[in-house]
């Protein structure tokens, strides 16, 4: 992955003049890395992506679901995360396995997971 530019950075962070304020663009970019990751983890599983026709031969295994909303409370605040979905139920996500060694205040249940049919 490349750095990400310095203009990029500064112009994010040209209207924060708190540390609340950074505290809000940093619970929003987590909030899209997350949201991203776990649709990203949903096209590998599934083979294609949102939006696009997936199948073999115009036959379709398994198929995308919508996605389940769930709001996620941390010291990173209150995040609302958009879990995929697949027909088979078959999903399992390994995002929330790593976040929860990864960053502070994350739950040690999988608030991620879903429930099975």
């Amino acid at each position: 992955m490349e750095e990400i530019k310095r203009e990029l950075l500064d112009e994010l962070l040209a209207g924060c003049k708190t540390t609340g304020d950074v505290d809000n663009l940093y619970s929003q970019l987590l909030q899209r890395m997350i949201n991203r990751s776990l649709e990203a983890e949903m096209t590998a599983h599934v083979g294609y992506g949102r939006g696009e026709k997936g199948g073999v031969n115009g036959r379709r295994g398994n198929t995308r679901n919508g996605i389940t909303k769930k709001t996620v409370k941390g010291t990173f605040g209150e995040l609302e995360i958009e879990t995929p979905r697949d027909r088979e139920g078959s999903f399992s996500h390994s995002w929330s396995r790593s976040a929860r060694r990864a960053w502070p205040g994350w739950k040690k249940r999988s608030w991620l997971s879903m429930p099975r049919a």
